[in-house]
């Protein structure tokens, strides 16, 4: 809106071309490549060993991406907080200046003159245009990156689950090496539970870990005498559900039934039988060695040396509220010996643990340090 007193300070407009760049950047660079991968990993079956290698790197140079424009990003996040504190004071002002009795000058002379209770209404009129316009950028701002927040989020999820499907597919490949070598058994593996239908449960874990996406086929809403296939997708009364095999439908076996599984809880299921599977090599009665060799094809984790994390400015960040935070990388004690979980952990200059980041099988420091700052960025801003 035009100012009478002050000039309009353009920095919503700036902020909208500039974040809209960063926007454009998501759709371009990260959201492409992104299908890319979860097209490769959402079908029955893994990609080849030197396929799924370069999935791996392609998934870690996205996410490393994801954090360099979350981090752009930000920097705008923090404006309305910055701004809502001299709002506040200049509300504060403005409630004090029109509390306080001005008396107008009459004869013989009692009161203020008249030019200084005209300064006083221009004071007025002045505070009230900053306040109005700080007010309106402030809304300008958060409606600008409420979108491509949103986006990064999402974006966020998808690599997170991308992580566990090539996980899955990498576990698939070392148990597939020690088949050929003939230190595991497909009977080990099958009195294990790992074997379906000739093929390792692994195998069928991508299309589960993104039902939620186009890559599956939506069948619609659900109908009885229907002829349905595994990782087929129907709506039940409102709800989402994926095919868990193939069966003809009747009243006896509609959603919610042994035949289906609600998206989001297939999606955590698939997480829960990676680390179950792992659970269950490392209980299982196959030799030292023989682990040992799947714990070095499955754990390729090289970390930063924590007694020197004191030096290295990558395990320090400034949250959006200027607190400057601490990150030390840490494995989960509860995840499998063979291919162990860590995550990420920030904390305050006194030692108080202020965000924990999710539990991870990635093999790469930076990607776990730039996961927590992106919970830190949308989290405590």
């Amino acid at each position: 809106m035009p100012y009478v007193n002050i000039p309009d300070s353009g920095l919503g407009g700036a902020t909208a071309k500039i974040v809209g760049k960063i926007q454009g950047e998501v759709a371009s660079l990260v959201l492409k490549k992104a299908n890319e991968i979860v097209n490769k990993l959402n079908v029955d079956g893994c990609p080849s060993s030197s396929e799924l290698s370069r999935i791996r790197k392609q998934k870690d140079l996205l996410f490393n991406q994801l954090s360099s424009i979350d981090g752009k990003l930000a920097k705008f996040k923090a404006l309305p907080k910055k701004l809502k504190a001299p709002l506040s004071g200049f509300k504060a002002a403005l409630k004090i200046i029109l509390s306080l009795p001005i008396p107008q000058s009459v004869p013989p002379g009692f009161g203020l003159p008249i030019n200084i209770t005209t300064k006083y209404a221009d004071v007025m009129h002045l505070l009230k245009e900053f306040i109005k316009q700080i007010d309106e950028l402030i809304q300008s701002v958060e409606v600008v990156i409420e979108t491509p927040s949103l986006n990064l989020k999402s974006l966020n999820g998808l690599l997170s689950r991308a992580e566990s499907a090539i996980k899955a597919c990498e576990i698939e490949k070392a148990l597939l090496e020690q088949i050929s070598d003939g230190s595991v058994t497909i009977g080990d593996l099958d009195s294990l539970g790992l074997y379906k239908n000739g093929n390792l449960v692994l195998s069928t874990l991508g299309p589960k870990l993104f039902a939620d996406t186009v890559g599956n086929s939506n069948r619609g809403i659900w109908s009885p005498d229907t002829e349905y296939f595994e990782n087929d997708i129907v709506s039940y009364k409102k709800v989402k559900y994926i095919c868990l095999s193939n069966h003809t439908s009747n009243t006896y076996n509609q959603p919610p039934s042994s035949f289906w599984s609600e998206l989001d809880k297939a999606t955590e299921d698939s997480t829960k039988d990676i680390v179950g599977t792992l659970q269950k090599l490392d209980n299982s009665n196959l030799s030292k060695e023989t682990k040992e060799q799947l714990k070095s094809l499955l754990d390729s984790f090289k970390g930063a040396d924590q007694s020197d994390s004191s030096k290295d400015p990558n395990f320090f960040y400034t949250a959006p509220n200027g607190q400057v935070l601490s990150i030390e990388i840490l494995t989960d004690p509860n995840s499998p010996k063979i291919a162990p979980r860590r995550y990420a952990q920030a904390r305050n200059p006194n030692g108080g643990i202020v965000m924990t980041g999710p539990k991870s099988f990635s093999s790469d420091t930076k990607v776990l340090i730039d996961e927590i700052k992106f919970r830190i960025d949308n989290q405590l801003s």
